[in-house]
């Protein structure tokens, strides 16, 4: 988390880049929030290494190292360390060496029948984890719903340990899906400015271990938050659409918070799913104004790290969730890289810009929205020393 702390400086210069990963004649733009070239680039046989599983294995290494938990540490837990990992368009990449095998005369069904063993794998082999696995492909609320399973188990004393991982990388069939919708950016995401003119497609992962706090006390673990609760929903809307009038967003932010046991007043921060487009962007500001609407409250900020990393879509609610704990460890908001002049002006919140607002945060939301409705939100906050 330390090392993504520095890493949100250095990426609005390198962050959003031209990238020739497949063909993009035809796109609107070639520029993505794109991972560096030591990636694979294309799956020619099954037993090939995914683009997706080389993320997942590079966050375990870093994850092991950095949190000082090895895999005969897992091991021992058996079935107190459980699994819950987000992604989408990464089982795409087994289903394109499936049609391109097709296309070639070689009909190997083995690249769609084993699509659970590839994703699950690394973590069986690298991690040692014994108990269950969970596998959410929600689209682009995935990663945030995968946190709300993890919450969900630790609470039911069903596992003292959940590694959550969310994970998607750039694909053909999701440049090419998006822009056959017109949203995509001609240059890169601008999200709530007025200049808005779509999304800028990224990719990556982010990997969180969740644990109830007494075990995490014992094992002398370093605490970076606490996640105080979470809302999930589908307002079914639309099959692509959100819903302008905000009502699905906004219910499943009340939904966290009152799982949360606070009350919007008492969020400083909100991290939002600011895709830059019209439709999400005028949608989530017509959420927060309902979660506002008739109360008294102090000053919250707003921003999108997407300008910074793009759409990462079932990754997306991780790496955003990822940016959320260090604003709170750190007391300090990232602006909306690029913006000029916010779509609207409202009272008490603050669209971040320019530069970055220092300020203490002791609740914030992050959200994530996907099609047909889908919505999710989880909130974190200030770890409470000597909680029992």
């Amino acid at each position: 988390l330390d090392r993504l702390y520095h890493s949100f400086y250095m990426s609005i210069k390198w962050g959003m880049r031209q990238f020739e990963l497949f063909n993009t004649q035809g796109l609107n733009s070639n520029y993505f929030g794109a991972i560096d070239d030591s990636l694979p680039k294309d799956m020619l046989r099954i037993e090939d290494e995914s683009r997706t599983v080389c993320i997942i294995e590079k966050l375990i290494k870093e994850l092991m190292e950095r949190e000082n938990i090895s895999k005969s540490d897992v091991e021992d837990m058996f079935d107190r360390c459980q699994l819950s990992i987000a992604t989408s368009v990464g089982l795409n990449e087994y289903v394109t060496g499936y049609v391109n095998d097709r296309n070639n005369g070689n009909n190997k069904s083995g690249w769609l029948s084993k699509i659970p063993e590839y994703i699950i794998r690394p973590f069986q082999n690298k991690l040692g984890i014994r108990g269950a696995y969970s596998i959410n492909s929600a689209a682009c609320t995935a990663g945030t719903a995968a946190i709300g399973i993890a919450v969900t188990n630790i609470r039911c004393d069903l596992a003292d340990m959940v590694i959550v991982c969310a994970v998607d990388p750039l694909t053909q069939s999701a440049a090419y899906g998006f822009n056959s919708l017109n949203n995509v950016s001609h240059s890169m995401c601008n999200p709530f400015d007025q200049s808005i003119d779509g999304i800028t497609l990224g990719e990556g992962g982010s990997i969180f271990i969740l644990e109830e706090y007494e075990h995490a006390i014992k094992r002398n673990a370093k605490i970076y938050c606490e996640v105080c609760g979470y809302g999930i929903g589908n307002d079914a809307y639309h099959i692509t659409s959100p819903d302008i009038s905000g009502n699905g967003a906004y219910r499943v932010m009340k939904r966290a918070l009152d799982d949360a046991g606070i009350e919007a007043k008492d969020i400083d921060y909100i991290n939002t799913h600011g895709t830059g487009t019209e439709h999400n962007d005028k949608s989530e500001i017509a959420a927060i104004q309902l979660l506002y609407e008739g109360i008294d409250y102090k000053k919250v900020y707003v921003n999108s790290i997407k300008s910074y990393v793009g759409h990462c879509l079932a990754a997306a609610g991780g790496i955003e969730l990822a940016a959320t704990i260090l604003s709170i460890m750190h007391d300090e908001i990232f602006p909306n890289y690029g913006m000029e002049n916010c779509l609207v002006d409202l009272p008490n919140i603050e669209f971040v810009k320019e530069q970055n607002v220092y300020s203490k945060i002791q609740y914030a939301i992050s959200n994530s929205y996907a099609f047909a409705g889908s919505s999710a939100s989880v909130i974190v906050g200030k770890v409470k020393l000597g909680k029992g």
